[in-house]
């Protein structure tokens, strides 16, 4: 039951992240530069994979961003801002504050506890 209510209150944060929260883009800077953001934060609820799927949080010292994986066959690369080891992936992010960031890892303590 208390997995079930993380879950529902992570998909609630990841839509407020995706409604209120910007879409930042950059510019290359190189040839080899595809110009995406390299998060160096810490990444909790974690569900990307090799696939392209998945999504996952991210708090650095400004910011708190929710990062979907956008790099499986047939996704629209040319919207992706966030650096992967694949593709890449399409970051919100909000103002980094410690409520949102105390929540988002008790929410990943609740996860990764067993059924």
């Amino acid at each position: 039951e208390a997995r079930k209510a993380a879950q529902a209150r992570v998909r609630e944060i990841a839509a407020i992240i995706e409604k209120t929260g910007e879409c930042p883009t950059t510019e290359p800077i190189g040839p080899n530069d595809r110009g995406l953001f390299v998060l160096k934060g810490e990444r909790l609820i974690d569900s990307g994979n090799i696939y392209g799927g998945g999504s996952w949080f991210v708090i650095e010292s400004d910011y708190i961003w929710y990062v979907r994986n956008n790099g499986g066959d047939g996704a629209m690369w040319d919207a992706n801002n966030v650096q992967t080891g694949g593709a890449g992936a399409i970051g919100w992010r909000v103002p980094a504050n410690e409520g949102l960031a105390a929540e988002l890892r008790r929410l990943e303590a609740v996860l990764k506890t067993k059924k």
